[in-house]
């Protein structure tokens, strides 16, 4: 089973989950509101709005031609994993917040939550980043994946300074 894509379609992939981090993470800010870690969610809902934003300009960039190109056709593994992520999202925005969020007693359930949605939305631009053209947004994909990196780094610091009992 080949699966053809095209450079836009990994964008528009990529802004659909910038959007939906944005939506998870404000729905699990308002279902924390009055608690500490609410602006905290709130502060990731807004670095994952600026990917968003980050992203569609780079899709409006490519050129009619580029954009509109052969698809390619990747190594089956990485494209059904493309696929498997696109079907799935790294970010779920519809159904009831998980519990883990919801609660305001598992606070280190919920960071480690979003810990691994952010390892997996490092993973696919990663996967991502291979078929990308040097020229059509490749440094700007490594500079998001950086900052998708400073997430896992300040919610893992978060849920080490909660589990240690602060510091």
């Amino acid at each position: 089973m080949m699966t053809n894509l095209s450079v836009d379609d990994l964008f528009a992939m990529a802004i659909e989950f910038e959007r939906n981090g944005v939506a998870f993470y404000t729905r699990a800010a308002a279902s924390a509101a009055g608690r500490p870690h609410a602006a905290l969610l709130l502060r990731l809902a807004a670095m994952e709005q600026m990917h968003e934003k980050r992203f569609a300009a780079l899709r409006r960039t490519l050129s009619e031609e580029t954009a509109s190109a052969a698809p390619f056709e990747p190594p089956e593994e990485k494209a059904l994993y493309l696929k498997a992520m696109a079907d799935t999202r790294v970010f779920p925005v519809s159904g009831p917040i998980p519990e883990e969020l919801a609660n305001a007693n598992g606070l280190a359930d919920a960071l480690r939550y979003a810990i691994d949605r952010e390892k997996d939305s490092v993973v696919f631009y990663s996967t991502m980043q291979e078929f990308v053209p040097l020229h059509q947004g490749r440094e700007q994909i490594q500079a998001i994946i950086a900052e998708e990196l400073g997430h896992v780094h300040l919610l893992t610091a978060e849920l080490a300074k909660l589990t240690t009992g602060g510091a």
